[in-house]
């Protein structure tokens, strides 16, 4: 059988990233919606290891996202005994599909290939011509 989702949408809060057994566990949730109705779904996603890092240092709430994953269930009994269930989307890929936020550019734009700011042009106090 065949279980993959792909989504696109955009992140409704901050990723909450913890650690379980040196384990990273990000969750996330993206609002998405049907181009034909206005109905928008909010989809809970979880991300572990590596990608869940990644996730949560480059992604923020607002930010338009990709995942690609596979549908998981859950089932639990809540405390006064009736069965729960909650559907989420265990992450595989992800991708940005949007670019990166002004601020973030701006910031960027300072750093040289190394990832150090640049020194800013000092003009020379003196009159003198520095040659």
């Amino acid at each position: 059988m065949l279980n993959r989702i792909v989504l696109m949408g955009r992140l409704t809060k901050d990723p909450d990233l913890k650690y379980a057994k040196d384990t990273a566990i990000c969750k996330l949730t993206i609002a998405t919606s049907n181009p034909y109705s206005k109905d928008t779904l909010f989809i809970d996603a979880t991300a572990f290891g590596k990608r869940a890092e990644k996730i949560n240092e480059f992604f923020k709430k607002g930010r338009l996202i990709v995942i690609e994953g596979k549908l998981s269930m859950s089932e639990w009994v809540d405390k006064e005994g009736k069965k729960k269930r909650k559907h989420e989307i265990i992450i595989d890929n992800f991708y940005f599909a949007d670019s990166k936020p002004k601020d973030e550019k701006e910031e960027n734009s300072k750093k040289n290939e190394y990832g150090e700011y640049n020194e800013e042009y000092v003009e020379n106090e003196s009159d003198e011509i520095p040659f």
